[in-house]
Order: structure tokens, then C-alpha cells, then sequence
């Protein structure tokens, strides 16, 4: 049966979409040229702070409003007459849930003042 929109498949919510151990890349783009320098580009994506929050939990629908972003670039750089070194750059952020206010206590903290 064909998903409707908004609807979540019944694999994702209970083994996560990020279910992988060692984690692996959810993208994986290898051998992109620019010019004279071959890179490799791997993106992970996790939920945050917990990859993969227990479907059990009262709060899974909470913990599951911020997804990490974790993009992995690799390249080879020649350094002598057939020698090379493999260089890496390693970006990560969080985005989330606009409506989603991850600190409630702090909100509560100032209405109290």
C-alpha cells in the first residue's frame, strides 16, 4: 500500500532511518574531479542527540525534532613525484523542527522574572 503524504513508514519508526552500526554514509559520492584534484564526499545523517531514539519512549516524537548533518570530504594532494597525502574536512551542524523550542526551562525561567 503506497504511503500517503505526512505519513511515516512503519521500518523507519522502528529500526530509525540512521539504524546502522558502525555508522555508515547515507551519501556517498566518490571520485568528483575539480580541476586536477579527486575528492570524495560522504554525508551521515543521525537524529540528535540520540541517532536512534527508542520507539518505546514517551518522548520519541521529542527526540526526533533535530537531525544531524555530518558531511565527510577527502582528497588526495600530491606532495612529491608520485606521492601523495589524503587530507580530510569534517562539517557537522544540527537543524531542526522550526516550531520545536528545545529548551522549555529557559522560556519558563524568564516568564518568571
Amino acid at each position: 500500500m503506497p504511503r500517503q503524504q505526512g505519513q511515516e513508514s512503519l521500518i523507519d519508526i522502528v529500526n530509525g532511518p540512521f539504524d546502522t552500526d558502525p555508522p555508515r554514509p547515507d551519501i556517498e559520492e566518490k571520485d568528483l574531479r575539480r580541476g586536477n584534484l579527486i575528492f570524495d564526499r560522504y554525508t551521515y545523517l543521525s537524529y540528535f542527540p540520540f541517532a536512534n531514539p527508542n520507539p518505546q519512549s514517551e518522548d520519541f516524537r521529542r527526540l526526533r525534532q533535530r537531525i544531524r548533518v555530518r558531511v565527510v570530504v577527502t582528497w588526495k594532494e600530491k606532495v612529491g613525484h608520485g606521492k601523495y597525502r589524503t587530507l580530510s574536512y569534517d562539517l557537522s551542524t544540527v537543524v531542526h523542527n522550526e516550531k520545536y523550542n528545545p529548551k522549555p526551562a529557559l522560556t519558563r525561567l524568564r516568564e518568571g522574572l
